[in-house]
């Protein structure tokens, strides 16, 4: 789909601008005192990886950040592997 999206620069655009969006809107969201965070390491087994990998280091430090803030993290158990089947 890149060569697609090259193709098509005006797509590129707008592609960039949804993005944008969705991004602004998620911010809001985790910037909302209001709200409490929980996660997982799973969550950042699939996250931080990909970031470190390609060197990331504002994606990383994002996400770093909002690990830091969570109200609480769910660890790697048997009992929530047995979970997913």
């Amino acid at each position: 789909m890149e060569a697609w999206i090259e193709n098509f620069p005006g797509f590129r655009c707008v592609a960039d601008g949804v993005a944008r969006v969705e991004g602004e809107a998620a911010l809001a969201v985790m910037e909302d005192p209001r709200r409490e965070f929980y996660t997982s390491q799973l969550v950042k087994l699939e996250l931080l990886p990909k970031a470190n990998y390609f060197k990331q280091a504002a994606e990383i430090e994002f996400y770093e950040t909002h690990f830091r803030e969570v109200k609480g993290e769910e660890p790697l158990s048997q009992e929530l592997g047995d979970q997913a089947d």
